[in-house]
């Protein structure tokens, strides 16, 4: 299952509008809660000599699946970083745009909204971004940020350390001198992963769990889960501007065709 947010609609009147009203900047913010449901079905499959290996790595070949299902809350909002809110908004007094005004009001919403997973368009890189990560922290949310190349803001990724494991990372260049990109993590829902795995409580399941699930997309694929207990959230920012229409088509088919070859 792939949840992705983007920072950028589709259609032209969204893309690259910021919203000017007299008192406050309202950019593009997007929550929804989404059931997962996995019924109990039962496959037929046709007897076949298999290696202790293959079968290792092909979890869905089962013959009974239980049910499962889990509720999640995403959340997505282009945050709009610092350095790019001022000579934008003619219409908004400056005091409204300065950064210590808004990020109170950042974290007063997410802690209102309390999603799961939350996707933020056009954070700021250090040193606000340390800021905003150890707030964030302080909420229950594990990071992963990346920066573009002009140095200016990012993408980030939060989702509660308490409900999940992150089993891998990572961020795709839509082309190799592009200073766009997607970013992603794959997920599973921490207590029935641990049960999965073995572990008989969340804290010896976390310090055994070092170095086996780590950070990077290398070190992560030869950790076998089940698929049903696994999602994928993603967070980009397409490209802005209302003339740069086909340019998002294509950044968002490549996207699509990147999680078709690897997850589906």
């Amino acid at each position: 299952l792939l949840l992705l947010t983007m920072g950028q609609l589709l259609n032209s009147n969204c893309c690259g509008h910021r919203n000017a009203y007299s008192s406050k900047i309202v950019k593009q913010r997007w929550i929804k809660n989404v059931s997962i449901s996995h019924a109990s079905t039962r496959q037929e499959v046709t007897p076949q000599k298999v290696s202790s290996t293959q079968q290792a790595t092909s979890p869905a070949k089962v013959g009974f699946q239980p049910a499962q299902s889990m509720e999640i809350k995403l959340m997505h909002w282009n945050i709009l970083a610092d350095k790019l809110a001022y000579g934008s908004f003619p219409l908004v007094e400056e005091r409204y745009l300065k950064w210590e005004f808004r990020f109170s009001l950042i974290l007063q919403q997410i802690k209102q909204m309390d999603p799961d997973c939350i996707g933020l368009s056009e954070v700021d890189v250090m040193p606000h971004y340390k800021r905003i990560a150890e707030a964030m922290s302080s909420l229950g949310y594990q990071d992963y940020f990346v920066e573009k190349s002009n140095g200016v803001s990012g993408s980030a990724i939060f989702f509660k350390r308490d409900k999940f494991i992150c089993l891998e990372q990572n961020f795709i260049r839509f082309a190799p001198d592009s200073s766009q990109f997607f970013i992603y993590c794959r997920l599973a829902k921490r207590e029935t992963l641990l049960s999965q795995l073995g572990f008989k409580s969340p804290i010896s399941g976390i310090d055994s769990l070092k170095g086996t699930l780590g950070k990077s997309a290398s070190t992560n694929r030869n950790v076998v889960i089940d698929p049903k207990l696994q999602f994928v959230f993603g967070e980009t920012h397409l490209k802005a501007k209302p003339k740069y229409m086909e340019q998002r088509v294509s950044q968002t088919q490549k996207i699509v065709a990147y999680f078709k070859e690897q997850f589906q």
